[in-house]
């Protein structure tokens, strides 16, 4: 599938957790841009962040019967070859093979066999051209009763264009993060870099930005961690009692007080949902009425607008590195 295709994507899953910024990941998807999407959340903009990229170029193994996408997983390695494959509408600059290889202990090998044009000369108007890796974190909003995920970049290696040639291997090395430390002691004994901290209501270490920080904050883990050592061993003398005692006592009226809240948001949103509703009748209403007007009395000013800016004309604005997405399962 992906040996012949253009902006195409495959998910495939993998044999082992290969930990991203000490996020585990199982899933990757290969696209035939030349690189790795390592986010949970496959979208149709791959090519934003949250990568792993070797030679991200607007490639097109369609071009070529002799262009294939090889990968193989053999149990501590998972590595990706982008083989003979050309550059869309530009095969005359001839075929490019690389790979790429994730490591079990985290660490990534890029490796660049055949490069037979300068990569400063690749063009990046209709696709991003990048090497490196890139990671994000997803925000989920309800916005007018829209769902709607912001994702957030927060970090980003990134090679110059001029470090990329015949037989050049690119080693990462992976660095130990906040969240691969997994209890609370080693968490703040840690000296690697980062100002790790503990968060007691979710058990996970963190400096506060990974892909775990939307729930960093719903806990509120900005506001009440750990960050001495003797706080450790405080929290775990604390057990839990056989007996169910609240924390601290609560007036009489405080249950039915939030539940009062409660009603009193949903009657609100209810309202607002209704007011919405007859507005957005009224307006369709309106272009109804408005259109069929234009369509029968063409010589009015209205007609001639619906004339000038008919709808076989319209269009949605097309983006230039949208990738479509398939799942393979080894």
């Amino acid at each position: 599938m992906l040996s012949d295709s253009h902006r195409r994507a495959a998910t495939v899953k993998l044999s082992f957790e290969f930990p991203f910024y000490g996020h585990l990941v199982r899933n990757v998807t290969v696209a035939t841009g030349g690189f790795l999407y390592t986010g949970d959340y496959v979208h149709a903009w791959l090519t934003a962040t949250q990568y792993i990229a070797p030679l991200m170029a607007n490639f097109d193994t369609s071009a070529s019967n002799e262009s294939f996408v090889k990968y193989v997983d053999n149990g501590t390695a998972f590595t990706v070859q982008w083989e003979n494959i050309h550059l869309k509408d530009r095969a005359e600059k001839g075929a490019f093979t690389f790979q790429v290889t994730l490591h079990k202990n985290g660490n990534i090998v890029f490796v660049y066999k055949n490069i037979p044009a300068k990569i400063t000369d690749i063009e990046d108007a209709h696709h991003p051209v990048k090497i490196g890796i890139s990671d994000a974190y997803v925000v989920d909003k309800n916005i007018f009763f829209v769902r709607k995920k912001t994702i957030y970049e927060y970090h980003r290696v990134q090679f110059t264009k001029n470090d990329v040639q015949n037989s050049t291997i690119i080693f990462l090395l992976a660095l130990p993060t906040c969240s691969t430390l997994k209890d609370c002691a080693s968490c703040l004994e840690s000296n690697i870099g980062f100002e790790c901290v503990w968060c007691p209501s979710t058990e996970r270490c963190s400096d506060g930005v990974d892909r775990s920080r939307q729930e960093w904050l719903a806990k509120e883990c900005h506001l009440a961690n750990q960050t001495k050592k003797d706080e450790c061993s405080a929290s775990e003398r604390r057990m839990p009692s056989s007996t169910v005692e609240p924390p601290y006592d609560l007036p009489p009226q405080a249950p039915a007080l939030e539940v009062r809240q409660e009603q009193e948001e949903q009657g609100s949103g209810s309202y607002f949902a209704v007011a919405f509703g007859v507005l957005l009748s009224v307006l369709v209403l309106s272009f109804v009425v408005w259109a069929v007007y234009a369509y029968f009395n063409p010589h009015s000013s209205s007609g001639q607008f619906l004339i000038r800016y008919r709808p076989n004309q319209w269009q949605w604005r097309r983006g230039e590195a949208r990738y479509m997405a398939a799942t393979i399962h080894m």
